[in-house]
């Protein structure tokens, strides 16, 4: 009997992400995050993983590593601004 199991945790089953295709894309690119403050914990540590190393590991798939570092751009919420002195 054939085992399924790893063909359905493959690269073709994937659906890439912002996250993930900004690793992909060959000449770099500007990531936008907007409203970084409102993310939830597991958000940020994701984004920890990516933008120290510029690289994700995905169980399933392994360690995808950017082929070009992008620019990363990280904003607040407007009113996070205000709230600062």
């Amino acid at each position: 009997m054939h085992d399924f199991g790893d063909v359905f945790f493959s690269k073709e089953f994937v659906e890439p992400r912002p996250l993930l295709q900004a690793l992909e894309q060959p000449a770099g690119c500007v990531l936008l995050i907007d409203e970084i403050d409102k993310s939830d914990a597991e958000f940020e540590s994701l984004l920890l993983e990516i933008l120290s190393d510029f690289q994700v590991t995905i169980p399933e798939l392994g360690t995808v590593v950017a082929v070009a570092s992008p620019t990363v751009i990280l904003t607040p919420t407007a009113s996070a601004i205000s709230a600062t002195p």
